[in-house]
């Protein structure tokens, strides 16, 4: 990024359920907006990985700087069967 971008915002952390047993990390910056808005999906080929994994440091950094910042957890394979990772549970794929 570059170095114009040293803007300092507090921010607040927090995990918050978006589907039943799946978190969401919110990272956001104080004061007023409006910001503009990052959201990051792990990697791990749908079968490995939380959204702490990668993007933790990089997500802060971003909020400190005025983002606001999403990070999510997904269902994982074998347990989940595609294509229970993106779909929301009892919505129909077809």
């Amino acid at each position: 990024m570059p170095d114009t971008l040293v803007a300092s915002h507090a921010i607040t952390v927090e995990d918050v359920e978006y589907q039943p047993g799946l978190l969401a990390r919110l990272y956001r910056p104080a004061g007023t907006g409006p910001f503009p808005a990052a959201l990051q999906v792990h990697g791990g080929a749908w079968q490995y990985g939380d959204k702490l994994n990668q993007a933790e440091p990089l997500l802060g950094y971003l909020a400190e700087r005025g983002w606001i910042c999403v990070t999510v957890n997904y269902r994982l394979a074998p347990s989940a069967r595609w294509p229970a990772m993106i779909v929301a549970l009892g919505s129909r794929t077809g």
